[in-house]
Order: structure tokens, then C-alpha cells, then sequence
């Protein structure tokens, strides 16, 4: 009987998710995000085409007004910051505690690192 009542509750579930539509299967649109940073890890890193395909990404969700998922903004700043580009790398690590509280401890020692003010109500 147990058996049962678990079956149905997975058959259950996996009917509401058969009727998502494929545009709304995910909160956040990674842009294949993972993909590209497992090639680049495996293939050697080409910074200058990650950052510009990740900025591309971020300004078209930024465009349409949907929210960039967790960790690219904080992402987008380290490559320039890696590029020697510090204020845009700032810009950024604001950005992403801004859009994300949770990444604020991480986001405020990394912008007092490279001399940024903190964020008011940031607690720094």
C-alpha cells in the first residue's frame, strides 16, 4: 500500500512538470554558463571570450528585465578584474551583492580588497 501512495505521488509530480512550457522550465537563464566554464577549465582559460560572451549574456537579461542568476555578476567582475579592469570588477561585485544579500560577506571583502566603499546597510 505504502508503494502505492508513492507511485502516485512521483507520477503525480512528474505530470505537473510534463505541463511546464519550455520557455519556464528554470528560474534563471544560465546561458550555458556551465558548459562554458567546463570547457574552459578543461580546454585552458580564454578569459577575453568568456567575459564578453558572459556580458552579452547579463546585458540581454538585463534588457528584457529578467533576473541574472546567482553568482554571474560576481562572475563577470572577477574576469575583469583578472583583465586589470578594477572599476568595472567593482561595478560588478556591487551588482551582484545588490541583486544577491546572501553573497554579501563574500562581495564586501572583495570590494573592500580593491578599495571600494561598502554598500550602504551592507553592515561592513
Amino acid at each position: 500500500m505504502r508503494t502505492r501512495v508513492i507511485v502516485a505521488a512521483l507520477a503525480a509530480a512528474l505530470a505537473g512538470c510534463a505541463g511546464l512550457e519550455p520557455g519556464n522550465r528554470h528560474l534563471y537563464d544560465w546561458g550555458g554558463y556551465d558548459e562554458r566554464l567546463y570547457d574552459s577549465l578543461r580546454e585552458g582559460s580564454n578569459d577575453g571570450a568568456a567575459r564578453d560572451r558572459l556580458a552579452q549574456h547579463i546585458a540581454g537579461l538585463e534588457a528584457a528585465h529578467a533576473s541574472v542568476a546567482p553568482g554571474l555578476y560576481g562572475e563577470l567582475g572577477t574576469l575583469y578584474l583578472r583583465s586589470g579592469d578594477r572599476a568595472r570588477a567593482l561595478a560588478y561585485y556591487r551588482k551582484e551583492r545588490a541583486a544577491w544579500p546572501a553573497s554579501g560577506i563574500l562581495m564586501d571583502a572583495l570590494i573592500a580588497r580593491l578599495g571600494g566603499a561598502p554598500l550602504p546597510g551592507s553592515g561592513t
